[in-house]
């Protein structure tokens, strides 16, 4: 659609702003579950206070401006960005805790595009902002269903389906 279709409409475009905005917010906190339990095993997981105490001394790393970024973003139910959600991950983000743990995305689990929308927290937040080609490429937008659509390239019409969603999650 990008490279062959007719693109995007802004309203197609501004469909795709609460995908970022949960991307944003949704990567932020597994971020910090990774911060919560640094190079903990299996073996030594205790729960109750045991565990309180790892995540305190955990977040002691971060400034005291992060640690209470650190409940906004936990505290965060709809996965909308408000104008104190976002400067809680702006803030988090120039943490060099959470700048290691993305360095260690593979692992972490941790998707590759979260520091680029990290990066635009500013102009996503803007009055007028709609999502560019490169957004939309970039965002987890999660399928299901069967989208198709029809391109034509050098007089040649192909017919792509996207059978949309996880093999496990489509419909039989």
């Amino acid at each position: 659609r990008t490279i062959h279709g007719s693109g995007w409409s802004r309203e197609d475009r501004m469909t795709f702003i609460d995908h970022i905005h949960a991307q944003i917010i949704e990567q932020m906190k597994l971020g910090l579950e990774c911060i919560e339990f640094p190079g903990d095993d299996d073996d030594d997981y205790n729960a109750g206070q045991e565990s309180e105490a790892k995540k305190q001394d955990a977040f002691a790393q971060l400034s005291s401006e992060a640690q209470q970024a650190v409940n906004v973003v936990q505290s965060v139910k709809d996965p909308k960005l408000t104008e104190e959600v976002a400067a809680a991950c702006k803030t988090l983000w120039a943490e060099p805790a959470i700048k290691e743990i993305y360095d260690q995305r593979a692992i972490m689990k941790i998707e590759d595009s979260s520091a680029y929308f990290w990066d635009k927290i500013d102009e996503i937040m803007s009055n007028g902002y709609c999502p560019n080609a490169e957004d939309i490429l970039l965002v987890r937008y999660r399928t299901t269903g069967v989208i198709d659509q029809k391109f034509t390239i050098k007089k040649n019409i192909f017919h792509i389906f996207d059978v949309g969603g996880q093999k496990s999650e489509r419909k039989k």
